[in-house]
């Protein structure tokens, strides 16, 4: 899945009053290209940030973060998509190994032998 467009929508101006907005934007596309590069390690740090900032910011966000909020949202989205296609991808490889397991319990009655015996003379 692509990354969407950069932000180039959100608004310079405005100074330190948009900047925890458009670092928002920022943690955003960085969680999004973790999870597209299979780094999920990098993801704690990124939303204990998240967290950080969102806290700091007032209950009604100035008119001009507006961009910058859409922007982080439809990176949110794009995160959430790829997270659960991911999911998906993983149920669907452990039904594979719960059938495999179920198969090889039917006709031996263990997933895998204890044991195996090897000759050890040749």
């Amino acid at each position: 899945m692509p990354s969407p467009a950069p932000r180039a929508d959100v608004p310079a101006d405005g100074g330190d009053r948009l900047a925890a907005y458009v670092e928002l934007v920022e943690l955003a596309q960085r969680q999004l290209d973790a999870v597209e590069a299979g780094r999920h390690d990098a993801l704690p740090p990124l939303r204990e940030r998240w967290a950080t900032i969102v806290a700091q910011l007032p209950s009604v966000p100035p008119e001009a973060a507006r961009p910058a909020l859409r922007r982080a949202a439809t990176l949110c989205d794009a995160l959430g998509r790829r997270l659960l296609a991911e999911r998906g991808d993983l149920d669907r490889r452990r039904g594979v190994l719960d059938t495999g397991q179920r198969t090889a319990r039917a006709y031996g009655g263990e997933a895998a032998p204890d044991a195996v015996a090897l000759d050890r003379t040749a």
